[in-house]
């Protein structure tokens, strides 16, 4: 079988203008790209576990979906969350997720244990929230 990376793409757009989000999706998008799988046959190469693209927009991100160009969505502004809701129900393959800066006023913090670290699971200890 031959390994596709997740294909991911980064929405810039959100609350606050694309340049102050600049930094934090840098840093996200490299994380990202540093990510590997395990070697596997027949060459037993570590592979890439995503190919990470920035956008603009949340329709150019649309657009990726309608022609199944892309795996993964990332929101990075809680502006974003109801758009974000739009595309779970309108692309139900794809995985979406939102990293905002701010709790949603009156919503519970849900987080995939998939994605929690040791790390982040102690930052609840230390109340990170506040």
């Amino acid at each position: 079988m031959v390994h596709r990376p997740n294909r991911i793409v980064i929405v810039q757009e959100g609350v606050f203008k694309p340049e102050e989000y600049a930094s934090w999706i840098e840093t996200i998008k490299g994380v990202l790209e540093s990510a590997t799988v395990p070697p596997k046959r027949p060459d037993n190469q570590e592979k890439p576990a995503a190919v990470v693209e920035i956008v603009s927009s949340w329709q150019e991100a649309k657009e990726k979906a309608c022609r199944h160009e892309v795996d993964t969505v990332i929101f990075i502004s809680v502006g974003m969350i109801k758009i974000a809701h739009d595309f779970r129900r309108e692309f139900n393959d794809l995985t979406v997720y939102v990293f905002p800066g701010r709790e949603v006023e009156g919503e519970p913090y849900i987080i995939p244990k998939s994605v929690l670290t040791f790390d982040a699971i102690q930052q609840i200890a230390k109340g990170y929230t506040k």
